[in-house]
């Protein structure tokens, strides 16, 4: 009988360590970027912000493919806010921080949108509002409206 215990315990041991290895060998790591909540925060050092460089900047193990809005994204295709990252079935939002129309681009239109925010005329959430937050508070600011601007 306690032979037969002991032999359960080791595979039950061995199935949880298993399990461990594979939620880690997905986990993705960027020197940067900073990951957190299945979220990726990227500071684009462009003002057209493409595939192959959210991609340059991530290290990985599987096959990653990115998604906007349930559709694949071509490698030549920009990346923004609001789009998914996928490793082998686990997602992770992608905020360019600054582009908050989610085009992938900084541009004024992104200025117009965190300003109308800032002032009440028009709002924004999630990701979006996220991706305007640059100067590091917890609601928008005149400073990142002129943040973005500049």
């Amino acid at each position: 009988m306690k032979k037969s215990k002991i032999i359960l315990f080791v595979l039950i041991l061995i199935v949880v360590l298993m399990s461990i290895v594979i939620k880690t060998s997905y986990a993705l790591t960027s020197s940067s970027y900073e990951i957190k909540n299945n979220t990726i925060y990227a500071i684009p050092t462009t003002f057209d912000y493409k595939y192959d460089e959210l991609l340059g900047n991530i290290k990985y193990n599987y096959q990653l493919q990115v998604y906007n809005n349930n559709e694949l994204v071509n490698e030549d295709d920009s990346i923004g806010t609001g789009y998914k990252l996928s490793i082998n079935n686990n997602y992770y939002d992608i905020v360019l921080l600054g582009d908050i129309t989610g085009d992938g681009k900084i541009q004024l239109g992104d200025v117009s949108a965190l300003y109308n925010h800032f002032k009440n005329n028009k709002t924004i959430d999630g990701l979006k509002l996220e991706a305007g937050l640059l100067t590091g508070n917890s609601k928008v600011m005149i400073g990142d409206v002129a943040k973005l601007y500049n």
